[in-house]
């Protein structure tokens, strides 16, 4: 196996600031994971590595027991990689992990691990290098400049319309140009303003009629489905009142 190729699949979706970056938290990723498992699974694992990384999950300390909670082991890895917001990060390292090595070495995996790491191992079902314009592209049944006109000036008015911190828990998961168009409040709270105003802003700022910024709003929030877990997508819907769900619904 050649040296990068885990590196070069966790790089591919964007989630990363650098290479440097990824690289951090794929090696803080698999001694988390080496301290939460058998031997005999770390072993399973390593032998699909490069050195590089089979160090690190190979002699993690003692052998486990009780494995970490979800908790523990996100925290050691935002500490260990010195990374923000390290759940989608982690995601995306265990989703090209499991390219890597396979389903079945991470099924025994698994196994050990409390329900809990489910939300780890199950991301958002987005193969690597597919952008979120293309998956706007896809549900809007859009041309390409369409579906990134769609997704820029949707999501730049869904940006003002949440709080930093629900835009920013989002952000990871947008791969492709399309995380640095959900504009981020320079404060913690959110524009107040109407389903209507929504449509009317992604209109005006798209320079089509309303009812071509609801098909956008639409297909944007079919694509957020997709690639957003549903934990984040929920934190972001609840900040919407209950009317916002016939112009953009978060929660599938």
């Amino acid at each position: 196996m050649s040296e990068y190729e885990l590196l070069d699949l966790a790089c591919e979706s964007k989630a990363f600031e650098s290479k440097e970056a990824a690289d951090r938290t794929i090696t803080a990723t698999l001694s988390a994971l080496g301290a939460s498992v058998s031997p005999g699974n770390r072993r399973d694992i390593a032998k699909y590595l490069p050195e590089h990384y089979a160090a690190n999950i190979r002699e993690a300390e003692g052998e486990a027991t009780t494995p970490l909670d979800l908790e523990a082991f996100l925290d050691r890895v935002q500490t260990e990689a010195d990374i923000e917001h390290p759940k989608p990060k982690v995601r995306v390292v265990l989703a090209s992990l499991i390219e890597v090595v396979g389903e079945d070495v991470i099924s025994d995996v698994r196994d050990q691990l409390p329900p809990e790491y489910g939300t780890l191992f199950e991301p958002a079902t987005v193969e690597p290098g597919r952008s979120f314009v293309d998956v706007v592209a896809e549900k809007g049944e859009f041309d390409d400049e369409t579906a990134e006109s769609a997704a820029r000036e949707t999501l730049a008015v869904l940006g003002h319309r949440l709080s930093e911190g629900e835009a920013l828990d989002i952000t990871p998961y947008l791969r492709g140009e399309a995380s640095s168009w959900l504009s981020v409040r320079a404060t913690h709270n959110a524009e107040a303003f109407s389903p209507e105003e929504f449509i009317e802003r992604i209109a005006a700022r798209a320079d089509v009629s309303e009812d071509r910024a609801r098909e956008y709003a639409g297909a944007v929030a079919d694509a957020l489905v997709e690639t957003v877990p549903e934990a984040e997508r929920e934190h972001a819907a609840a900040q919407l009142p209950d009317q916002y769900a016939s112009v953009i619904a978060l929660d599938g």
